[in-house]
């Protein structure tokens, strides 16, 4: 799939860092992977908010290119990257446009900093990235809950808020992925009304409902999984692909714009060690 396939071999250690956009200019290789992915975002989020999807914090390994190429399940992270190069293109899409409809992005770790017992922790959080959402119009939230990944959008200008999720449930089930995106929107909806004239987000003066998208690109359940819980290998390249959507413009529509699941996977994969500032070639080079 890669031209430089020599060069994908030097760095076969499933803990290499394929891209990397956590300190501008410094590369770092062979890097055992001491803590689990998340609680390695949980601790950069921490640190920074407003930030962390600006080059802080998001680290691409041989591994995830490697589920992406096998058409396996992927990793918040990946989204985060993804979501770094997207930024990068929506500049570059809006370069020089009044008023553009640009759209700012909570991490992929959102719904768990949402769950934080501490409420004022909590709601320093939602602020945060409130506040650095003050230009954008579109709020993107990605949730994951059970494996299974879905896209919150909160339309700044309306006030309307839409939830993608790739996996139908059937009829008699409690979707339990729409309970957790209601929850979110109620609690980012309650900051918003307690902080009501600050510097965050205008509110608007209805509370409109948590709208489930009908026309959401879907895959298949993943057959291995369907007697634990519902779920779908591509579920995540799906919210990437509303995420791109949004970006350039495009108006989300039940197929794929551009191919399907398996041609964003190789694209993505493409881009994440070709990427001239974050990824391997630039090291190469």
């Amino acid at each position: 799939m890669f031209s430089k396939r020599l060069c994908l071999e030097r760095y076969a250690y499933e803990t290499d860092i394929l891209f990397d956009v956590r300190n501008a200019g410094v590369r770092r290789t062979n890097n055992p992977w001491t803590r689990s992915y998340e609680r390695k975002r949980q601790d950069a989020a921490r640190k920074t908010v407003a930030n962390e999807l600006g080059g802080h914090g998001v680290a691409m390994y041989f591994t995830d290119v490697k589920s992406l190429v096998r058409q396996s399940e992927i990793r918040g992270n990946v989204i985060d990257a993804y979501v770094v190069l997207l930024n990068a293109e929506q500049e570059r899409i809006n370069e020089g446009v009044d008023a553009a409809d640009k759209s700012y992005f909570f991490s992929s770790i959102c719904l768990d900093m949402m769950k934080n017992n501490n409420v004022r922790s909590r709601n320093r959080y939602v602020l945060d990235n409130l506040h650095a959402a003050k230009l954008f119009r579109y709020v993107h939230f990605p949730l994951c809950k059970n494996s299974h990944w879905t896209l919150v959008v909160y339309d700044t200008e309306d006030g309307s808020w839409k939830h993608f999720n790739s996996m139908r449930t059937r009829s008699g089930i409690v979707d339990v992925h729409y309970i957790e995106a209601l929850s979110l929107k109620n609690i980012v909806s309650e900051v918003q009304r307690e902080t009501m004239g600050n510097d965050s987000i205008d509110t608007q003066e209805y509370d409109p409902p948590l709208e489930s998208v009908v026309d959401c690109p879907h895959n298949v359940p993943n057959r291995k999984h369907i007697f634990i819980f519902p779920t779908t290998l591509d579920c995540a390249i799906i919210v990437c692909a509303v995420i791109r959507q949004y970006v350039r413009h495009v108006e989300v529509r039940r197929s794929l714009h551009g191919g399907n699941c398996s041609v964003l996977r190789a694209i993505m994969a493409k881009s994440f060690v070709n990427d001239p500032l974050h990824g391997l070639k630039n090291e190469l080079d």
